[in-house]
């Protein structure tokens, strides 16, 4: 005990020793977790790095240039096994039919609605076509009508003229992700709506898959396209763009199949990339 001091002070002031000391060992702990966790992150992000740098010489190799910034590595969407909505299909038909007389079932998975102006069809993998007898619903702003009557999933994407119709399509999207062959034509004569035909993709989602640890990066999709064009004597030499999305895919068992894939924009043409078995479509 130090002179001066009583029992009692002395054992707070151990105390007080103590305390400070086990705080000095936490905070060593919590800078050496720090220090592993940057060092995890740095050997990953160099590891990337080279990967990207490989990649982009191989490219080079085969005269193909592209900026390796859209190599960079993110976030993989998740693949969604949904399944059809036949209420989401009834609300859609109504919106552009206005009423419905005529609601009927035409086996393998195919329904129908009208009334005296026309009549719309849903299949089972998703599949949907528009008909007009009798033209009525006007669109004043396009972008609008895909707002107003499209489900809000869909999104305006691009507006195009052939002959004397102005076609205009609307794409659909999953937690903010484009389906890229997803999406519905409409086409319109003097503004008024006389067809339209395309997928029809429910907003609500059905069931997902946890598992995204078994899709391939960008790099090996790339390379994956690459050995595409050398076998089928497609000639592409500048990447312009890499983006994630889904492609919708129907199955016996799965008739709405959302797959991640890779959309690889090219100067000649753009392809899809499934990111689970590497496969290649051209857009």
């Amino acid at each position: 005990m130090q002179p001066g001091f009583t029992g009692k002070e002395h054992f707070i002031l151990e105390t007080r020793r103590l305390k400070n000391i086990i705080i000095v060992i936490l905070l060593i702990l919590n800078f050496f977790l720090l220090f592993l966790v940057l060092s995890r992150y740095y050997i990953r992000h160099q590891s990337e790095q080279e990967l990207i740098h490989q990649t982009v010489t191989l490219l080079q190799n085969n005269q193909i240039s592209v900026d390796p910034a859209l190599l960079n590595a993110d976030k993989h969407p998740l693949t969604y096994f949904n399944e059809r909505n036949s209420e989401e299909e009834r609300v859609f038909a109504t919106r552009l039919l206005d009423t419905i007389s005529t609601q009927r079932d035409n086996g393998g998975g195919t329904y129908l609605y009208a009334n005296e102006s026309g009549n719309a069809t849903f299949r089972s993998n998703g599949a949907f076509t528009l008909n007009m007898y009798t033209p009525f619903l006007y669109a004043a702003d396009y972008k609008d009508f895909i707002q107003d009557y499209c489900p809000k999933n869909y999104r305006f994407t691009q507006i195009a003229e052939e002959n004397d119709c102005v076609v205009v399509k609307a794409t659909a999207y999953i937690k903010e992700i484009p389906i890229y062959n997803a999406s519905i034509d409409f086409v319109f004569k003097n503004h008024y709506l006389i067809s339209a035909d395309g997928f029809f993709v429910p907003a609500s989602i059905s069931n997902q898959s946890s598992d995204s640890g078994s899709l391939i990066e960008k790099c090996s999709a790339v390379i994956d396209w690459m050995d595409y064009c050398i076998k089928e004597g497609r000639i592409s030499n500048t990447i312009n763009a890499i983006s994630s999305g889904y492609f919708l895919q129907s199955t016996t068992s799965v008739p709405l199949l959302l797959s991640p894939v890779y959309k690889i924009d090219t100067n000649t043409y753009s392809y899809y990339v499934n990111a689970a078995n590497g496969h290649v479509y051209i857009a």
